[in-house]
């Protein structure tokens, strides 16, 4: 049985019409032409689809039982064909999009109002956890894309790198430290209490290698469970801490935090844009991805 999406068209206005002129004329083809497609349907077929009724035509009754399926299955057929159309051009879609609790807070947010600007219908699910929790994420399949800094299995992951992340030391504008207003070596500022993040934390782990390759050692540590209670402890003088810069930029602006000059400081780690490997990314994902990847490569060329 050889027919195709045309023929079944050519049934149903036929149909419609009861009339093989009219028919015709709204598919902008000759009676004679139509009537031999629907001849050949026939034939493919097995059995007759009309029959002659005064000047037109009726459905014979298995023309009637086919013709309700055919109507129901080109409904379906052009929902579908929409719905391709839709999310080829993007009017249609989703991206679940996971980060790291620094990237997620004071990052990404920013990037995607430009993104849901250009594609107000992809619906966007940013879900903000610690590293383990975003890779674990990934790796199951649960998240198309993450923002994150410390990757531990890189080889199930594709990581492109995407914007620099700059630790620096950073301190109340009252602490006594920023009298002497002069750069200090990290040696200088052990006894100095140290607030963290908890462990676990990809800020914290980054912190404590600073001061592994460093070789320096704080006396005390002040373990907090999030960066805003560090920067509020901070700000109150209970210490100092090492945040990424990104994290401080509206207290530094406003002057309730200073970043100290100390020797070897900013240390340079990177955010990069992860998904898990051999994994098809969406359409709407996709671009996501780009259009992250492009904003970090102008941000970066503005850094050189």
């Amino acid at each position: 049985m050889e027919f195709n999406l045309h023929h079944l068209r050519m049934f149903l206005i036929v149909a419609k019409y009861e009339n093989y002129s009219r028919a015709a004329a709204e598919l902008f083809i000759s009676q004679p032409a139509l009537s031999a497609q629907i001849a050949s349907l026939e034939k493919n077929l097995g059995f007759s689809l009309f029959t002659r009724y005064g000047r037109g035509v009726i459905l014979t009754p298995e023309g009637q039982v086919l013709y309700e399926q055919v109507r129901v299955f080109l409904e379906k057929y052009d929902t579908i064909n929409q719905v391709v159309t839709d999310i080829k051009a993007m009017k249609v879609g989703s991206v679940h999009l996971a980060a790291t609790t620094t990237a997620g807070i004071y990052i990404v947010p920013a990037l995607l109002g430009e993104y849901h600007r250009r594609y107000p219908n992809i619906e966007l699910f940013l879900e903000i956890n610690n590293r383990h929790q975003v890779e674990r994420q990934l790796l199951n399949n649960q998240a198309d894309l993450a923002v994150m800094g410390i990757v531990e299995h890189p080889d199930e992951l594709c990581i492109e790198p995407f914007l620099p992340n700059e630790l620096v030391v950073v301190a109340s504008p009252a602490y006594h430290l920023l009298k002497e207003q002069r750069q200090y070596k990290l040696n200088e500022l052990t006894k100095e209490p140290l607030l963290i993040r908890e462990s676990g934390s990809g800020t914290r782990l980054d912190v404590e290698n600073v001061l592994k390759e460093l070789g320096v050692e704080f006396k005390t540590l002040v373990e907090l469970g999030s960066i805003e209670a560090i920067k509020r402890g901070v700000a109150v003088e209970m210490g100092i801490t090492v945040l990424p810069k990104q994290a401080i930029e509206i207290e530094v602006a406003a002057g309730t935090l200073k970043a100290l000059q100390v020797e070897g400081f900013p240390i340079r780690r990177r955010w990069s844009i992860a998904y898990r490997e051999g994994r098809k990314l969406s359409l709407a994902a996709t671009v996501l991805k780009d259009y992250l990847l492009d904003w970090g490569r102008i941000f970066n060329s503005t850094l050189n």
